[in-house]
């Protein structure tokens, strides 16, 4: 089965649109989390997504150095 994607808010709408158009599934965060999760904390949406066994996509490259976000990747992934 191919992978289903979870993406941040700051991939936008052109990204999944694009990643849907080459026939991925795709799930935006703000189709999960009211007001385009924008409360949400970025361990929370990861954890979610890899609950579900979504991959999560972002470009904020500092959520790898932080703990708290890497986290549920590391629990689930043994990274």
């Amino acid at each position: 089965m191919p992978p289903e994607f979870f993406l941040d808010r700051n991939l936008g709408r052109r990204v999944a649109e694009g990643l849907r158009a080459c026939g991925w599934i795709v799930h935006r965060i703000g189709d999960v989390f009211p007001e385009d999760g924008q409360d949400i904390a970025d361990e929370e949406w990861i954890a979610h997504g890899l609950d579900q066994s979504w991959v999560p996509l972002s470009k904020d490259g500092r959520i790898k150095g932080r703990d708290l976000e890497i986290r549920p990747v590391a629990t689930m992934w043994c990274v």
